[in-house]
């Protein structure tokens, strides 16, 4: 190692594994009122020195105009030069590197400086060899997920379960839903990230299950649900009849959040409207979802859905009239129903659509 004014001109950037350059002027503004504090690491090649550490100061004294610069010399190769502008940059406790710039310098060491995975784990990159994979696979997540770990809005450790998903959709999806977390753990993103994975595993078991369909043709009958009906024209059906399901937050529908549920209503009254002719109707069965929340420990309560349907009727053209067109059940069939309850019953001079606590 050896101490020398080392002239500007003969001098070179070297390799840094940090990728964010902020604050160069807060910076150039120090070095012009205090000088150099730190020299230079540097190592000689050929004619010149290539910059080890310090690559920030030493674009800032060329830009104030500096001829020569305070430097050491360090006696070591490129490849090792390489890990050790490593360390110093990991050590900085002011700016220390983020989880991409790691993953960019992990990339570099192997692809540029050829060292192999268990060297890095030998230098202390990472515990294990699957955590060394596990960093790379962050830099094949989307850009705008890359720009997020960067600035830490969400940590690495959910960038490597997002990486995990190799569905580009629900791997956007996902991220999404983490962004609008209001308290942004790991805990909570992977859950997050689990209930999307699951509910996709249930849809793609439905659509392999085998259909079983009755003997004989039956023109005209499908089995599936109204959110899809290519087999019908543009304005083409004059009476739907259905029954979108109104059971979301009860037990039973654990991997179904209430935003999920509304997106499905859209679907399904898109479709609806899409073949609908002019003037047709729409039978609709539809109830506000009672005990939302429960199963989670908090109170029995009811979440009101009229405005809901209200909204996403009118999106889609179409508009709610208060007639009752089928009773469900009648008085005596059952202990309890909204026929023969005195609170809550039907009759032609109630006002329907109307909401009351029972």
């Amino acid at each position: 190692m050896e101490h020398r004014i080392i002239q500007v001109n003969l001098i070179v950037e070297g390799y840094s594994p940090r990728r964010n350059f902020e604050g160069k002027e807060e910076l150039k503004r120090s070095i012009e009122k205090h000088g150099l504090i730190e020299p230079l690491l540097v190592r000689k090649d050929g004619n010149v020195y290539v910059v080890i550490v310090g690559n920030r100061r030493f674009r800032a004294v060329k830009e104030l105009g500096w001829k020569s610069v305070d430097c050491i010399i360090e006696d070591i190769d490129e490849k090792k030069a390489a890990h050790l502008s490593y360390l110093t940059n990991s050590e900085d406790l002011r700016n220390n590197l983020n989880p991409i710039e790691v993953a960019l310098h992990i990339k570099a060491m192997r692809e540029k400086f050829g060292y192999s995975v268990q060297d890095l784990v030998d230098l202390g990159y990472a515990k294990d060899d699957q955590t060394i994979y596990n960093k790379l696979n962050l830099l094949a997540l989307p850009q705008n997920i890359q720009e997020k770990i960067s600035c830490k809005s969400i940590g690495p450790t959910v960038g490597y379960r997002l990486g995990a998903i190799k569905d580009p959709d629900l791997q956007e999806k996902a991220f999404k839903k983490i962004l609008r977390l209001k308290k942004r753990t790991v805990r909570k993103s992977e859950k997050v990230i689990q209930n999307l994975i699951n509910l996709e595993k249930v849809k793609t078991e439905k659509r392999h299950q085998e259909v079983k369909v009755p003997k004989g043709d039956i023109p005209g009958v499908y089995f599936k649900d109204s959110s899809e009906m290519s087999e019908h024209a543009d304005g083409s059906v004059g009476l739907i009849v259905t029954s979108p399901p109104y059971g979301v937050g009860m037990g039973y529908e654990k991997e179904v959040s209430f935003e999920e549920h509304l997106e499905v209503l859209h679907r399904v009254f898109r479709e609806c409207a899409r073949v609908l002719i002019p003037g047709g109707k729409i039978c609709v069965n539809f109830g506000d979802i009672h005990n939302f929340g429960s199963r989670n420990g908090g109170k029995p309560e009811i979440r009101l859905m009229g405005h809901h349907y209200q909204e996403i009727l009118e999106k889609h053209g179409l508009r709610l009239i208060g007639t009752i067109t089928w009773k469900k059940c009648n008085p005596g069939k059952r202990d309890f129903n909204w026929v023969s309850n005195p609170q809550a019953n039907y009759s032609e001079s109630m006002r329907h659509g109307s909401y009351r606590i029972i």
